[in-house]
């Protein structure tokens, strides 16, 4: 969304003078009205997220999500298949902590 700064602002890393024109998400527009920083009125962001919402547009983005969670979901099934199971700790060889050396006992004078 274009807003325009009413004050100077850093946005990115970049400080932009009062009057200056920028892309920001919805999102990032919605936060810098409630600080007062750009001139766009609040009808301006509605009509913004009513783009948003139409029935068109929720559909598509209701279809990538499914096709998003399909993928993730086959893809978690593949890396479950690809790994070898871990050994149960029962299943493991035991290991004894090691002995001291017999007959090497040390005395202090």
């Amino acid at each position: 969304m274009k807003i325009t700064l009413k004050k100077p602002h850093t946005h990115n890393g970049k400080t932009y003078p009062a009057g200056t024109d920028i892309e920001v998400s919805l999102l990032d527009a919605i936060w810098l009205k409630g600080e007062d920083v750009i001139e766009q009125g609040f009808d301006a962001l509605k009509a913004e997220v009513k783009k948003l919402t139409d029935k068109a547009d929720v559909s598509a983005h209701d279809a990538a999500l499914k096709d998003a969670q399909a993928k993730q979901a086959a893809n978690t099934a593949a890396t479950a298949v690809a790994e070898p199971a871990a050994t149960p700790a029962a299943a493991q060889p035991q290991t004894s902590p090691a002995s001291p050396a017999s007959g090497s006992t040390q005395t202090s004078n």
